[in-house]
């Protein structure tokens, strides 16, 4: 019933036209759709906004943390450092527990280079992760 309600309202985004302008209605979509746990309308909504935040990339990363899929966290984490969105304390966090679960620790020091090099050495979250 609720995955209804998001698609109908996603489809009036489409038809208004404001798919590209309304982004943080089309945030609260693509978190909808992760809370309902559909990533992959979550993540087709997120593939095609051409601008994409910290908190959206987020809401991704929730999503593929939540379905045991390390792998894919660390894809939109690169892909986050290659668009230049700057990760914030979240990002690490969940980033860096993908690289335990995954058991690339090589990959987990270079996230937690970039995090004291961003300046979270302190970050409770990102220390204890």
């Amino acid at each position: 019933k609720y995955k209804r309600h998001i698609t109908h309202i996603q489809a009036f985004v489409i038809t208004t036209g404001d798919l590209l302008h309304g982004s943080s209605i089309i945030r609260d979509l693509v978190a909808s759709y992760v809370r309902i746990g559909d990533i992959s309308h979550a993540r087709k909504l997120f593939d095609q906004l051409p601008d994409r935040s910290v908190s959206l990339y987020n809401s991704m990363v929730v999503a593929y943390s939540r379905g045991n899929k390390p792998y894919e966290v660390l894809r939109l984490y690169d892909q986050m450092i290659c668009e230049r969105v700057q990760p914030d304390s979240s990002t690490f966090t969940m980033t860096i527990k993908a690289c335990l679960s995954g058991m690339v620790l090589e990959k987990g020091e270079a996230v937690w280079t970039k995090a004291v090099e961003c300046g979270y050495e302190d970050d409770i979250y990102v220390c204890s992760s």
